[in-house]
């Protein structure tokens, strides 16, 4: 919409604002097309670190020298790895209803195990996609504090 407000340049020339930008609502949307092209490419962005979608990085995790990943479940149920991080980080973010992907299934165990006797909570392993064979899903340990609240998950690869 015009303005109607004038502006001086100078000592002759007068310039009329002709339009008001609605900056948030362009900065919106291009943040959103950044959100959809970089989830297309299969990495998103969370709390500052850079994560991948976890059915790209199994090889690579696989024969990492790191044991425990950040992992992140995105609204739409896809699987992302974030950085490495060491086994008291990682029980640290499982014990905060955080979400963890582990190099192998004995680390895996072994991370629930601690966590589980830390809490005394219980574990429950799920080798099966819940839905149907989604080439995002793996396996992965529940931790449950208890039957109401979040069960974070600990994944591993096949």
């Amino acid at each position: 919409e015009k303005t109607k407000e004038e502006y001086n340049i100078g000592d002759s020339d007068t310039v009329s604002a002709q339009y008001v930008i609605a900056l948030p609502t362009v900065l919106g949307l291009l943040e959103e097309l950044l959100y959809i092209l970089l989830g297309a490419a299969g990495i998103v962005f969370v709390g500052g670190a850079t994560y991948y979608l976890a059915e790209k990085l199994v090889d690579k995790i696989r024969n990492s020298s790191y044991d425990y990943f950040l992992a992140y479940i995105s609204n739409d149920k896809k699987l992302y790895v974030g950085p490495a991080v060491d086994f008291s980080t990682a029980k640290a973010i499982v014990l905060d209803r955080g979400d963890i992907f582990a190099r192998r299934q004995d680390l895996a165990y072994k991370l629930a195990k601690a966590v589980s006797e830390y809490a005394h909570a219980g574990i429950r392993h799920d080798d099966k996609p819940h839905d149907s064979d989604d080439p995002n899903y793996f396996p992965h340990y529940h931790i449950i504090f208890n039957p109401y609240s979040r069960q974070p998950h600990i994944f591993y690869p096949y």
